[in-house]
């Protein structure tokens, strides 16, 4: 299965075999900080994990419940979880600005 998708993908890209297709160059663009602040309506909530988009962008609430990414422009799931809360989960646009998120946690 594996050797046929690496042909249809050479036929797809114009490639006879003899050359490796040139892939386009990759450039990440601009990034833009997301700021996220992780509350539970009365405390900042520190220690929480959240990730932003890809496993690559994890972090952990400082005390005042703050974290920042870099990340270029696009569309990324939100996930925060934390000791004692339930977990939250949004989307989050990304659109040639910096992003201000607040983030909500309910008590179990």
């Amino acid at each position: 299965m594996r050797i046929l998708t690496i042909i249809l993908l050479f036929v797809l890209a114009g490639c006879n075999g003899s050359t490796p297709p040139k892939l386009p160059p990759t450039n990440p663009g601009t990034s833009y900080q997301v700021t996220v602040v992780v509350t539970d309506g009365k405390v900042n909530v520190g220690g929480a994990a959240v990730q932003f988009g890809s496993s690559d962008r994890m972090g952990v609430t400082n005390n005042a419940g703050f974290v920042e990414f870099k990340v270029p422009k696009g569309m990324y799931r939100l996930e925060v979880t934390a000791v004692d809360y339930l977990p939250f989960s949004t989307m989050v646009t990304i659109d040639n600005a910096a992003v201000h998120q607040d983030v909500k946690l309910v008590r179990r």
